[in-house]
């Protein structure tokens, strides 16, 4: 027994040597290091540097690997300044992970400030921001590398060039971004990845502020690209009237395929391509299941060795997809909308199930995405309108909701529910809109005072609203998830 806790202690000390070993660096004007670039010029391996919420007009080069770099209390906003000619940040080390950073005004002479510049291997941002730079972030070239990108935001970066993009990956092993916003990038395209493979899930890209971005998405090289759930609203100042492009600077990854599965197209522009590949050199094979397809541009343009589209709705009106309200850019669907239930199972690829699983919610954000009655089309599924509320002659109040706890919530909260009577509840969250962000749960509770439990951590961080009805009435409570 002695030996075999020794082994597995030997086991623990040989995979997590970073936690056991790691300090906490912090960062702010009442912190000894007053500056990210201090803290970069002593960090080690396996470090965690907290950055206080604030301004910092600064560059670093952070060369220590396996850190953890993160603002506390707010965006830690680094600005202005870049170090080697490249970026505000240049990061060397291996396996960084940044949270609650925002970046801007990266200027170089090379005209490709970026926000970030990934030199070593493997990178994770959560929550991050990129504004008005020359180039939002870029990395490099290093096929073992993987990138991934959650909740953030992309917006307004490039040099007007065509070169310098919101977002530029070039060729690392994997490139994932799920749940984040990039929009108006200057000229540029909104993501350009040269990654073997491309995962964009659950993304919004678009422009919101009227600018002249090129393509939404660029995916020069081919690969694996796997398109899931996204939205694409394509504006009329837009550079290029196509919105997803291909394999147009030559099929130089290992693979040709294309997996495009509920997303939702829309073009302002009266002409294009919403998806486009090269008319010479034929992709292997493009998967086009499940989209919504608004506007005055063609479904698909190019050339494919097997090309399997099912489910897809194609319409050049506007309205006829039946989205709430697309002058907002609202593209969920009312219940008249033809996409409701005329989707179809999408299959898998390489052991990744393509039915969408979440939703994007605005800004950077998710929620499960709930399948009712079939599988709808386009980035979201229906969600039916709330129980209206009672009339003003009905019985006196039955149903309360006493308590929160805790609220703000990252994890788990207790819900107290007071009832008069027995009655039959049904449960949900729902975000500023009213739209339902967690699925619905049905119970039965006797008269008296329950406590029932909540699991929040599908949800983004920000405002919610817990909702608690009964046949009668309705209760419901803020609920601000951390």
């Amino acid at each position: 027994m002695l030996r075999r806790l020794s082994a597995l202690v030997a086991f623990g000390m040989f995979m997590f040597p970073a936690i056991l070993a790691g300090r906490i660096l912090e960062v702010g004007p009442t912190h000894a290091l007053t500056l990210p670039s201090q803290a970069a010029a002593i960090a080690s391996d396996g470090d965690t540097v907290f950055i206080a919420a604030g301004e910092y007009v600064d560059a670093a080069r952070w060369s220590a690997d396996n850190l953890l770099i993160r603002g506390v209390g707010g965006y830690a906003h680094v600005r202005d300044r870049t170090w080697g000619g490249k970026a505000i940040w240049v990061i060397q080390g291996n396996n960084t992970t940044v949270e609650w950073v925002e970046f801007s005004g990266a200027r170089v002479q090379d005209r490709n400030g970026a926000g970030i510049r990934q030199e070593g291997r493997h990178l994770t941002l959560r929550h991050c921001s990129f504004h008005h730079n020359e180039m939002g972030i870029l990395a490099g070239n290093d096929t073992g590398s993987h990138i991934l990108f959650e909740y953030c935001i992309f917006a307004n970066n490039g040099y007007g060039d065509g070169y310098s993009h919101n977002v530029y990956i070039n060729h690392v092993g994997r490139f994932t971004m799920r749940f984040c916003y990039s929009h108006d990038a200057v000229i540029g395209h909104n993501v350009k990845s040269r990654a073997h493979e491309t995962w964009l899930l659950y993304n919004r890209f678009d422009e919101a502020d009227g600018g002249n971005t090129s393509r939404e998405i660029d995916i020069p090289n081919g690969g694996l690209a796997v398109i899931v759930g996204n939205t694409l609203d394509h504006g009329v100042n837009t550079d290029n009237s196509n919105l997803l492009g291909f394999g147009h600077e030559g099929y130089s990854n290992p693979r040709r395929s294309l997996y495009v599965v509920n997303n939702t197209f829309v073009t302002a522009r009266s002409a294009g391509g919403f998806v486009t590949l090269p008319s010479a050199a034929a992709a292997d094979t493009v998967l086009l299941y499940n989209n919504i397809f608004a506007g005055r541009a063609t479904p698909l343009v190019g050339a494919a060795s097997r090309v399997d589209s099912a489910a897809n709705i194609a319409a050049r009106d506007l309205a006829a997809p039946g989205f709430r309200n697309s002058d907002e850019g609202d593209f969920t669907l009312l219940s008249s909308s033809p996409a409701i239930g005329a989707g179809t199972d999408p299959g898998s690829v390489d052991g990744f199930g393509l039915l969408p699983v979440y939703e994007y919610v605005h800004p950077a954000g998710r929620a499960p995405r709930v399948h009712r009655n079939g599988i709808d089309c386009g980035a979201f599924a229906y969600q039916p309108p709330l129980t209206a509320h009672p009339p003003p002659h009905a019985a006196a109040t039955t149903l309360r909701i006493t308590s929160i706890a805790p609220n703000p919530v990252r994890d788990m909260a207790q819900i107290t529910v007071a009832l008069s009577r027995a009655a039959s509840l049904r449960l949900l969250v729902t975000d500023l809109h009213g739209r339902c962000v967690i699925p619905a749960r049905s119970l039965t509770r006797s008269a008296g005072e329950h406590t029932l439990p909540l699991d929040v951590r599908a949800l983004p961080p920000g405002l919610h609203f817990l909702v608690i009805e009964s046949s009668r009435e309705r209760a419901i409570s803020p609920l601000l998830v951390r």
